[in-house]
């Protein structure tokens, strides 16, 4: 209804670009982290002995995921109760909405606590089934652990972070992940002699990724209420874009 805008979107067609956006963008991800694990799994007698190829594999079956709830864009929204029903492009129900948003939180800390395991992997540089344990184990806690608080925006179902114990929920794994990160990059750059220009290269640009995507899915949190329909054009662009980013990394 063009009369009652939200997120800046005051006319039917820039409501309807904040339905596609996303899904573009989504369909982007999809394509290359669905891709990238398609390349390893028809090599994987070689990924099963390579570490690093199975964290990268491992996070972008992860934005297969994330990207995969993002897809459907806000068409879970309830409009069942009314309370979504002026939203354009929403027709789901209210256990629609709570599986979209459980999917986009367990992926948005899944994909965190990887890119943990990959940081620490790149200094310590042994096998371990930790790598893969604790994300795993740790996301899917936490996306459970986050159901009774699940909301929505008028662009997807997500994670109520307003709560201020819910904060630590999605906090904590961020907070973990960047300092580990920074801690391990800073030991790469220090030790020259040990590690090769390449491989610095290759750390500083998983760094990058981190610093990229994870402003903007923070900022995910907070667009409800927004006023500026470029702002929430900018988010609906860019936040399942961490897929496609992370590809683009990796086939460097």
């Amino acid at each position: 209804d063009d009369d009652e805008p939200y997120l800046g979107a005051a006319t039917k067609h820039r409501k309807w670009s904040l339905v596609w956006v996303p899904r573009i963008s989504s369909g982007l991800s999809l394509l290359m982290a669905g891709f990238m694990v398609g390349a390893a799994l028809s090599n994987w007698s070689a990924v099963r002995e390579d570490t690093y190829n199975q964290l990268v594999t491992a996070i972008a079956f992860c934005d297969m995921a994330f990207a995969g709830a993002w897809s459907a864009a806000n068409y879970p929204l309830p409009v069942d109760d009314g309370s979504a029903d002026y939203v354009q492009g929403a027709s789901g129900s209210l256990p629609g909405c709570h599986i979209q948003a459980f999917v986009v939180h367990w992926g948005f800390v899944t994909v965190l606590l990887y890119h943990c395991s990959l940081f620490l992997y790149l200094v310590i540089r042994r096998k371990s089934i930790l790598w893969h344990l604790i994300p795993v184990v740790s996301g899917t806690g936490v996306a459970f652990a986050s159901l009774p608080f699940y909301d929505w925006n008028e662009l997807i179902c997500h994670f109520d972070i307003s709560l201020g114990p819910n904060l630590a929920l999605a906090f904590a794994p961020s907070a973990l992940t960047l300092m580990v990160a920074f801690v391990c990059l800073l030991l790469v750059l220090c030790r020259r002699r040990k590690y090769s220009s390449s491989f610095r290269s290759v750390a500083t640009r998983h760094l990058l990724v981190l610093l990229v995507c994870g402003p903007i899915w923070w900022s995910l949190f907070y667009i409800k209420g927004s006023e500026s329909y470029v702002w929430s054009l900018a988010i609906a662009i860019l936040s399942p874009l961490h897929g496609f980013v992370h590809a683009m990394v990796c086939s460097q």
